[in-house]
């Protein structure tokens, strides 16, 4: 899938280990566009921290549950935008 990015994207996102959980599998999952899988993930890639991963587990099981976005949980869009 990674096909239909650019090259620094796709460089980008080589440059960290895949995840078990993700903010594209927490915020868009199946109905993202292209545009804010490239968006988050580069977000995600550059302000890494361990209190942004802590937030993404915490947030994936809502996702998985209850096949909704993280972004139904009230407030969570703009602490992960805010950190």
């Amino acid at each position: 899938h990674l096909d239909q990015f650019d090259e620094d994207f796709r460089v980008l996102r080589e440059s960290v280990p895949p995840g078990v959980t993700g903010p594209w599998q927490v915020y868009s999952r199946k109905d993202g566009a292209p545009e804010m899988f490239q968006q988050w993930d580069t977000h995600y890639v550059r302000n890494w921290s361990l209190w942004l991963d802590v937030k993404m587990l915490m947030l994936t099981p809502w996702a998985v549950l209850f096949g909704t976005s993280g972004r139904d949980v009230p407030a969570t869009e703009a602490a992960v935008r805010n950190s």
